[in-house]
């Protein structure tokens, strides 16, 4: 008597089947190096015709360099 053996193709290995890796871009870290960018371009735009919003904003942005670190530290993530 012979035994027949059906290898199943469709079903992925079990490794596979973990889930997918977190967004990497959606980090907290990364969301607010995001809005430093946005921060230091809106100084910059501010710079002649307000100097005091683009002080304030290119402030703002420095802070925020230094949270992102406290941020990814804490939610022990990391940032690009």
């Amino acid at each position: 008597m012979t035994s027949v053996v059906f290898i199943d193709t469709m079903t992925p290995p079990s490794s596979a089947a973990s889930a997918p890796p977190p967004n990497v871009y959606l980090f907290v870290p990364n969301i607010i190096g995001y809005a430093r960018i946005v921060f230091g371009i809106a100084s910059l735009f501010y710079m002649e015709t307000a100097p005091e919003i683009a002080m304030f904003l290119y402030w703002l942005s420095a802070f925020l360099d230094a949270f992102d670190g406290y941020a990814a530290r804490a939610l022990n993530q990391c940032a690009i």
